[in-house]
């Protein structure tokens, strides 16, 4: 019993070692962080190709890849067990984020696959330092599946401090690797504006598979390696899958590092046995479907909706036309009024529901809420500016870029203050008749489309050709990849605390205490 066994060999209280350790371990968290981002900005100021390979601080990603492997290694073998760790009485990420993590993780590992079966192609070329760090990506990337969906309730013990540094070196890892995939899309990005402003210069791609030897060229690597193709075109998709999958790693961990204690102190409720495994059929046999089928509905239609929009901005997309972006603005401003209007019902409505007796800490979500709420009120104020100063657009009138604008804000506002409300909120009894519950049930389905637009629509040149005539190619660039994640992060964080609020919002007290998640 770790934990028991430093608290009667140490003169100081287990509170101030908890404090100590858990400082320690966040200060070194931001202390990584910030040198991978210096590393990796000297070796971009200093690049001549300015391609991601030659940027890539490859020597710190293989140490915070390796030490993470090895701590979910020993968290999985060792720490797992009573009396280094114990059941919380709350998952650490929800049903949905775990399903999440199960399908972002997946199209992570294959795009990582396929990343290094290319660089095994071109090893010489590649090196072998960033090839072990595609191998050690792979083992991370399945070992950390395996944690967040197996055991979402972990408690672990305070033990010698190994816990806290453990956790925080995984948020570390989930973020570097977030702020590495975020680099790679920005190179992608700025050597596509590039070529439309200098079509005659040749203009290297971003690919992971360049570094300063002159004889490793974009041209012999796609003659000699068909996976260099694979990779090349899946990039756009996958990212999205990596970047996800790195923000769910770093929110699970981080509250399962909020959550480390002596194990002599865990809640008398907590069980004896091992954490808790998460039991599908229990879940779903729980899970209460009323008074959900219109919200459901109404919202699947908007989900048919904007897939349309999509599919014309991937069929009819092109650098001349911007008949899909105005599409696009189109069908944004309308799908926000929705969520406008929805929201507005959902906060008249859930003033019949009751508080709840016991608090629950939900500051790690309204922080995520209002940090991506912020990044969404600065891009959505880049769009406006535009509306307003500029007149000559005729296709894409400026007014269009208004309302899009202010819609969004007024429809990101409005939720925050729904979603900061259903957190505390409970129902009288099972009776009751549900109050807020299919706008809720609405809403999910609108934040869910409005990520997936974004994800894969938003993000792209060819969705803002207006914008980026205004701000001009590399400087638009520069303010989409400074705000775009984390806005496109606020409609997933959304969906999942929605889905949160949707089950448990809507139970009496006790039952959600009793409630397997």
């Amino acid at each position: 019993m770790a934990g028991l066994e430093l608290s009667l060999n140490l003169p100081w209280p287990t509170s101030s070692i908890s404090s100590i350790t858990s400082s320690l371990s966040s200060l070194y968290c931001l202390l990584t962080i910030s040198v991978y981002v210096v590393i990796t900005i000297n070796k971009f100021t200093t690049s001549s190709l300015k391609d991601h390979a030659e940027t890539e601080a490859s020597n710190l990603l293989l140490y915070m890849l390796l030490t993470s492997c090895m701590f979910l290694i020993y968290l999985l073998v060792y720490l797992t067990r009573p009396p280094r760790s114990h059941s919380n009485k709350k998952s650490h990420g929800s049903a949905f984020l775990r399903q999440g993590a199960a399908v972002f993780g997946i199209g992570t590992c294959f795009y990582t696959l396929i990343t290094l079966a290319s660089h095994i192609l071109n090893f010489n070329c590649v090196g072998p330092i960033r090839t072990i760090n595609s191998c050690l990506s792979i083992v991370f990337i399945t070992l950390q599946m395996m944690t967040i969906i197996v055991y979402p309730r972990l408690n672990l013990d305070l033990g010698y401090g190994v816990p806290h540094f453990g956790l925080m070196h995984l948020v570390a890892t989930n973020l570097i690797i977030w702020i590495k995939t975020v680099i790679k899309e920005s190179i992608l990005e700025f050597n596509e504006a590039e070529e439309k402003n200098h079509e005659d210069d040749q203009v290297l791609d971003p690919s992971e598979h360049l570094n300063t030897n002159s004889s490793c060229t974009v041209t012999h690597i796609e003659e000699d390696d068909y996976m260099f193709a694979i990779v090349r075109g899946s990039s756009p998709i996958l990212f999205a899958f990596i970047i996800e999958f790195a923000l769910i790693g770093a929110t699970v961990f981080y509250n399962m590092w909020l959550h480390v204690q002596p194990y002599s102190q865990a809640n008398s409720k907590c069980s004896e046995k091992l954490p808790e495994k998460p039991n599908i059929k229990a879940v779903l046999s729980k899970t209460d479907w009323s008074h959900s089928s219109y919200g459901a509905s109404t919202g699947l239609v908007i989900v048919l909706i904007n897939i349309i929009s999509l599919g014309v901005f991937f069929g009819v997309a092109s650098d001349m036309d911007v008949i899909d972006e105005y599409i696009e603005k189109v069908t944004r401003s309308i799908t926000n009024s929705y969520g406008i209007i929805a929201t507005l019902i959902a906060i008249v409505q859930i003033q019949k529901l009751v508080d709840k007796t016991e608090s629950e800490d939900t500051s790690v979500d309204a922080f995520l809420l209002n940090l991506g709420g912020s990044l969404s009120y600065v891009y959505m104020c880049f769009t406006i500016t535009v509306g307003v100063f500029t007149t000559d657009i005729k296709d894409v009138p400026g007014g269009l870029h208004i309302i899009n604008g202010f819609v969004d804000i007024v429809q990101v506002t409005l939720q925050i203050v729904l979603i900061k409300l259903l957190l505390h909120k409970v129902i009288k009894s099972q009776d009751d008749a549900h109050p807020g519950r299919q706008a809720t049930a609405f809403l999910v389905l609108l934040n869910f489309t409005l990520w997936l637009v974004d994800t894969f629509e938003l993000q792209k040149s060819q969705a803002s050709l207006v914008e980026s005539a205004f701000y001009g190619p590399i400087t638009w660039v520069c303010l989409q990849r400074l705000t775009l994640p984390l806005a496109i992060f606020f409609r997933f964080h959304s969906t999942v605390v929605l889905i949160d609020c949707w089950k448990n919002s809507y139970r009496i007290e006790q039952i959600i205490d009793d409630a397997v998640d």
